[in-house]
């Protein structure tokens, strides 16, 4: 059944995209959470539902963009770097289809111009305030399902998919395959929360308890992943939101409360978190051989980074033209893409993140830190996993960034606060950077 209606959602999504795209973007986001949970059957050959998606977004969303001319003039900041990048992606699915292996080809370039896809897709579609106010309840809707299962999971750990971890610990993943959907799911709910929060509902009591209830939900199910870069993406979204707005008061009533929970349950919180990190405390302490921090990947690096290294001097330019799961997106770059691959997509993130830091010295608002917020959680996850290889959080990831580099018409507090204002006196963009 769940197949059926994921399916179902998959055609309306990418149908809505093609015909609808201004509905289309919304329709997709509260879709893609129940499209992830079919993920274990195959459809049509070695398709999945999710494979479907993924791969048709940037399909239909540059069909219809280069047919109907959707474009606004102005609308799409650092516009070059993602084309150079997209450039060197060539490369790697000339080399695959080389080999005669199509499928394999459009499979990783498509899942690797995901980013670019979201990219565009935010920026084509999201313009103004109420345009911004829709995508954030998207997310908002999105997460009830993934967020829904967690917490169900939470009290009941024997239904649905876990996954035994360190020290004993059992990692919560519901129907989906693995942790890292709950987290992306989790961490792009929680950006709606505290936007939706900063610009829509400041005196509306009601509504800011709701958005309270949700992250906290949001936050529980985060933490029965038992994620090491989960539990230090939350430090760090909680030390950069609060710090860069000065809200003090809060960061001190964030830390309080974790000391009151922790103490509720026992000192349960502290030490699953610290079990979480185990293997890492004892290779510091010289206890545990540093082969097993981080999971076990520095063994599954050596292993790619040894292959790379006896391929000849055309692989070590231009990559095999595969997408390993390396676990390390700059391993999983570079030996797809080789060194000019890995070049593009490290100059891609320093120019996004030199961009970020430009609108944080022009103006400290919340859609600004939350760019730097995301894009420091894109580079935590850079680490250990393949961002670039997840169609929906790329879409979150860059769309999300690209929407504060470009702005959004009257979406500052003051146009909020004046609504007699004329209409052409509200649409002022939050910044417009010409990087």
């Amino acid at each position: 059944m769940l197949v059926i209606i994921a399916l179902f959602l998959c055609f309306v999504s990418l149908f809505a995209l093609a015909f609808v795209p201004y509905q289309g973007i919304y329709v997709l986001l509260v879709s893609k959470p129940i499209i992830d949970a079919s993920w274990s059957t195959f459809i049509f050959g070695p398709l999945r539902t999710p494979e479907m998606i993924g791969a048709g977004v940037p399909i239909v969303l540059f069909l219809r963009i280069l047919v109907f001319n959707d474009r606004r003039a102005n609308s799409y900041p650092l516009f070059g770097i993602w084309l150079f990048y997209s450039f060197t992606l060539m490369f790697s699915v000339a080399l695959v289809l080389s080999r005669g292996e199509f499928s394999d080809a459009l499979d990783s370039f498509l899942r690797t111009i995901s980013g670019f896809a979201g990219f565009i897709m935010f920026l084509t579609y999201v313009h103004n305030r109420e345009d911004f106010r829709k995508l954030l309840l998207a997310f908002l809707v999105a997460g009830l399902y993934p967020m829904i299962m967690g917490v169900i999971q939470a009290g009941a750990e024997d239904i649905w998919r876990y996954q035994t971890y360190t020290g004993g610990l059992v990692r919560n993943i519901g129907v989906y395959h693995d942790g890292v959907t709950f987290r992306q799911y989790a961490f792009a709910t929680l950006t709606a929360i505290l936007l939706l929060g900063a610009y829509f509902y400041q005196k509306r009591f009601i509504m800011k308890i709701l958005l309270l209830g949700y992250a906290l939900a949001c936050l529980l199910v985060l933490f029965r992943v038992y994620s090491k870069a989960g539990f230090i993406i939350l430090a760090v979204w909680a030390l950069v939101w609060t710090v860069l707005q000065k809200k003090f008061v809060l960061l001190g009533v964030i830390v309080a409360l974790m000391f009151v929970v922790n103490a509720a349950t026992g000192n349960q919180m502290f030490d699953s978190v610290r079990t979480t990190f185990l293997k890492e405390i004892g290779a510091s302490e010289g206890t545990i051989d540093t082969k097993y921090i981080l999971s076990g990947r520095m063994g599954v690096w050596e292993h790619y980074w040894d292959t790379w290294k006896q391929s000849g001097l055309f692989v070590h330019l231009f990559g095999s033209g595969f997408s390993p799961p390396a676990h390390n997106d700059y391993l999983r770059v570079l030996v797809s893409g080789g060194i000019v691959g890995l070049f593009a997509y490290v100059l891609l993130l320093l120019v996004f993140g030199f961009s970020i830091g430009r609108l944080l010295l022009r103006e400290i608002n919340p859609l600004h830190v939350m760019a730097l917020m995301i894009y420091l959680m894109w580079l935590i996850d850079t680490i250990g996993l393949v961002p670039g290889m997840y169609p929906a959080y790329q879409w979150y990831v860059w769309g999300m960034i690209g929407l504060a580099l470009r702005g959004v018409e009257g979406l500052s507090p003051a146009a909020a606060k004046r609504p007699g204002m004329p209409e052409q006196r509200k649409k002022r963009w939050i910044s417009l950077p010409s990087v």
